[in-house]
């Protein structure tokens, strides 16, 4: 009987420690309630981070968009105020010369007859009232201006036959400032059919320009080298303090006819050396395409065959020691040959070096001008120094900032035009 009771309490005790054996095994377990609700949780923070990522990448973004727009406005306002500014400036530089501040002295007639005014005496044609009411602009022209239209040779110096076409005198004085810029005007007429073309270049206190007839008129049947040249400009007043300036150096351009009746216009290079101190002023002028030494080229071309050949017989009779008879198929042969060697040197010559030689600077005429009217320019020929042409032209500005005048050889001439380079 004791017997039984200890096997019975042995297996009760054996049963309650396998329950809590059991029951302290399953309180090291989650359960999957448990398990879920963590990682709704983690989802929850993970989804609210991506949106807080979001909001603040949105965020910095339209603060970018804000700043770019805020900047481009401003800097379009700052753009807007420098324009207004530079069109006032203009607007005064161009009227400067008008006290009610309307007319322009760019816009002063370009096509005054050569009669009424010289290269170093511009203020002629407005002393005498033909450009009235431009009193104190300087302006030069030289040239033929005459021009084809239909079947018909007309004159664009005369005001009505410019006033038939398209040609306006605000051509010069709306368009850019630029000493390096070469600015076109074509000229149509009524048919709006091409006539003339003006070149130009716009310094600061003064302007050049080229004017060329689009085809080329024929009087008598004898073609024309129709072209102009001429400036306007504020011209430097003589009674300004020169010696302060000491020595000073011009840089600009040249505007030449490229060959006889050709309508391109080549864009030269020119530098000027003023010498305050004793008056006086020299050159030279590089990159040319042009025509200035042409006739100097030709006149000191050798012409051998002229003396050595003859198609008239009673002249070789007179001289046969010096002369030989020829046929005139064989000296038209020779004749066409000197021709082709002497255009090949005025080629090589229209772009040679071409110095500007010195001459004085002087204060007449109520401007500050200079002239050389006989061999102004020198170059080297065969290993001669051959000197020709003209050169002539005033200082512009208020402190003699520019220079802009005409060069001349023989038939031949180009306008040009320089600005002072900052010491």
């Amino acid at each position: 009987m004791t017997l039984k009771k200890h096997s019975l309490a042995i297996c009760i005790s054996l049963a309650l420690l396998g329950s809590l054996t059991a029951c302290s095994g399953s309180s090291n377990k989650s359960s999957p309630v448990t398990n879920q609700t963590e990682q709704g949780v983690d989802k929850a923070k993970q989804e609210q981070a991506e949106k807080d990522k979001a909001a603040e990448k949105a965020r910095l973004e339209k603060e970018r968009q804000e700043k770019e727009k805020a900047e481009k406005e401003q800097k379009a306002k700052e753009q807007a105020e420098k324009q207004y500014a530079e069109k006032q400036k203009r607007e005064q530089l161009e009227t400067q010369l008008d006290p009610q501040g309307k007319t322009k002295w760019r816009q002063i007639a370009n096509f005054i007859p050569s009669s009424d005014t010289s290269v170093n005496n511009p203020l002629q044609a407005s002393q005498n009232g033909k450009i009235s009411p431009q009193l104190g602009a300087a302006a030069y022209t030289n040239g033929d201006s005459r021009y084809v239209d239909g079947n018909t040779v007309k004159d664009f110096r005369d005001q009505a036959t410019r006033a038939s076409t398209s040609y306006t005198p605000s051509f010069m004085s709306s368009a850019d400032i630029d000493p390096s810029k070469i600015q076109m005007l074509e000229i149509l007429n009524s048919s709006g059919q091409p006539i003339a073309n003006i070149h130009f270049v716009n310094q600061q206190y003064s302007s050049y320009n080229t004017w060329k007839s689009a085809k080329t008129p024929t009087v008598g049947g004898d073609p024309i080298d129709s072209i102009m040249s001429g400036y306007v400009a504020l011209p430097t007043k003589p009674d300004i303090d020169l010696k302060s300036k000491g020595q000073a150096t011009y840089r600009g351009h040249t505007l030449a006819q490229t060959a006889p009746n050709s309508n391109d216009i080549h864009l030269g290079n020119i530098e000027l050396n003023a010498d305050f101190d004793a008056m006086k002023i020299s050159g030279k002028l590089t990159n040319r395409n042009d025509r200035l030494l042409d006739s100097s080229v030709k006149r000191f071309f050798p012409e051998e065959f002229r003396e050595i050949y003859t198609t008239d017989k009673d002249e070789w009779e007179d001289d046969k020691e010096n002369l030989k008879l020829i046929s005139k198929e064989e000296y038209a042969k020779l004749e066409a040959q000197w021709e082709k060697d002497l255009e090949a040197k005025m080629q090589q010559f229209r772009k040679i070096d071409v110095s500007i030689n010195q001459t004085d600077i002087k204060t007449d005429n109520s401007v500050i001008s200079f002239t050389n009217p006989l061999g102004a320019l020198s170059y080297t020929d065969d290993g001669k120094t051959r000197n020709t042409g003209v050169v002539g032209g005033i200082f512009a500005g208020d402190k003699a900032q520019e220079v802009v005048g005409e060069i001349q050889g023989s038939s031949n001439f180009m306008s040009f035009g320089a600005t002072e380079v900052t010491k």
